[in-house]
């Protein structure tokens, strides 16, 4: 009976151990990933607005209006913080990043039509599959694995419980003391 108990501790113990250390690292890594999903919104929102104010962008040649430049100035800087923050997506990172110059140059040329065909048929959707990568990997659940230790925990109780009762029956004693406690 202490032998099985033993065993039993030990077992529960390095999977108790095994579980939180794996549980740790997805929650650092979901933690990471919901933040870089957080700043990819940023950036779609930050080019929507740009978007919404080109209405004033001048001909050719001329600067762009503040509010639409302040919005560009802000997507190229959170892009450049996506990618400071590391990461596996620095080709999707780089391919956005052109897009944006593309997207920037189409503003200042006064080719507004060209430059909303980029947005919308290029920009955005990259922008938003750069959100849905991130949110996949934030939003990954349990692996199956990781409920053997809370599953294995109520068996192992019931295994107490049943040597304990054995164990009692076998020494004529109503509760076996030691077992118990």
């Amino acid at each position: 009976a202490r032998l099985v108990h033993v065993v039993l501790a030990l077992v529960l113990g390095v999977g108790a151990v095994v579980i939180g250390v794996e549980l740790n690292d997805r929650e650092a890594a979901a933690a990471h990933h919901a933040e870089q999903r957080e700043r990819a919104t940023s950036i779609e929102a930050s080019l929507t607005y740009a978007q919404e104010n080109a209405g004033d962008t001048p001909a050719s040649g001329a600067i762009l209006p503040e509010k639409t430049q302040n919005a560009l100035d802000t997507a190229t800087t959170t892009l450049i913080e996506i990618a400071g923050a590391g990461g596996d997506d620095t080709a999707e990172l780089a391919g956005i990043g052109q897009l944006i110059s593309r997207y920037t140059e189409a503003l200042a040329a006064g080719e507004p039509a060209q430059a909303k065909q980029i947005l919308d048929g290029d920009l955005l959707p990259a922008v938003r599959q750069l959100q849905a990568t991130h949110s996949a990997v934030a939003s990954t659940v349990v692996a199956w694995w990781m409920w053997l230790v809370p599953v294995g925990a109520w068996l192992a109780v019931a295994t107490i419980v049943g040597i304990a009762w054995y164990t009692a029956r076998a020494s004529r004693r109503v509760v076996n003391i030691g077992l118990a406690v």
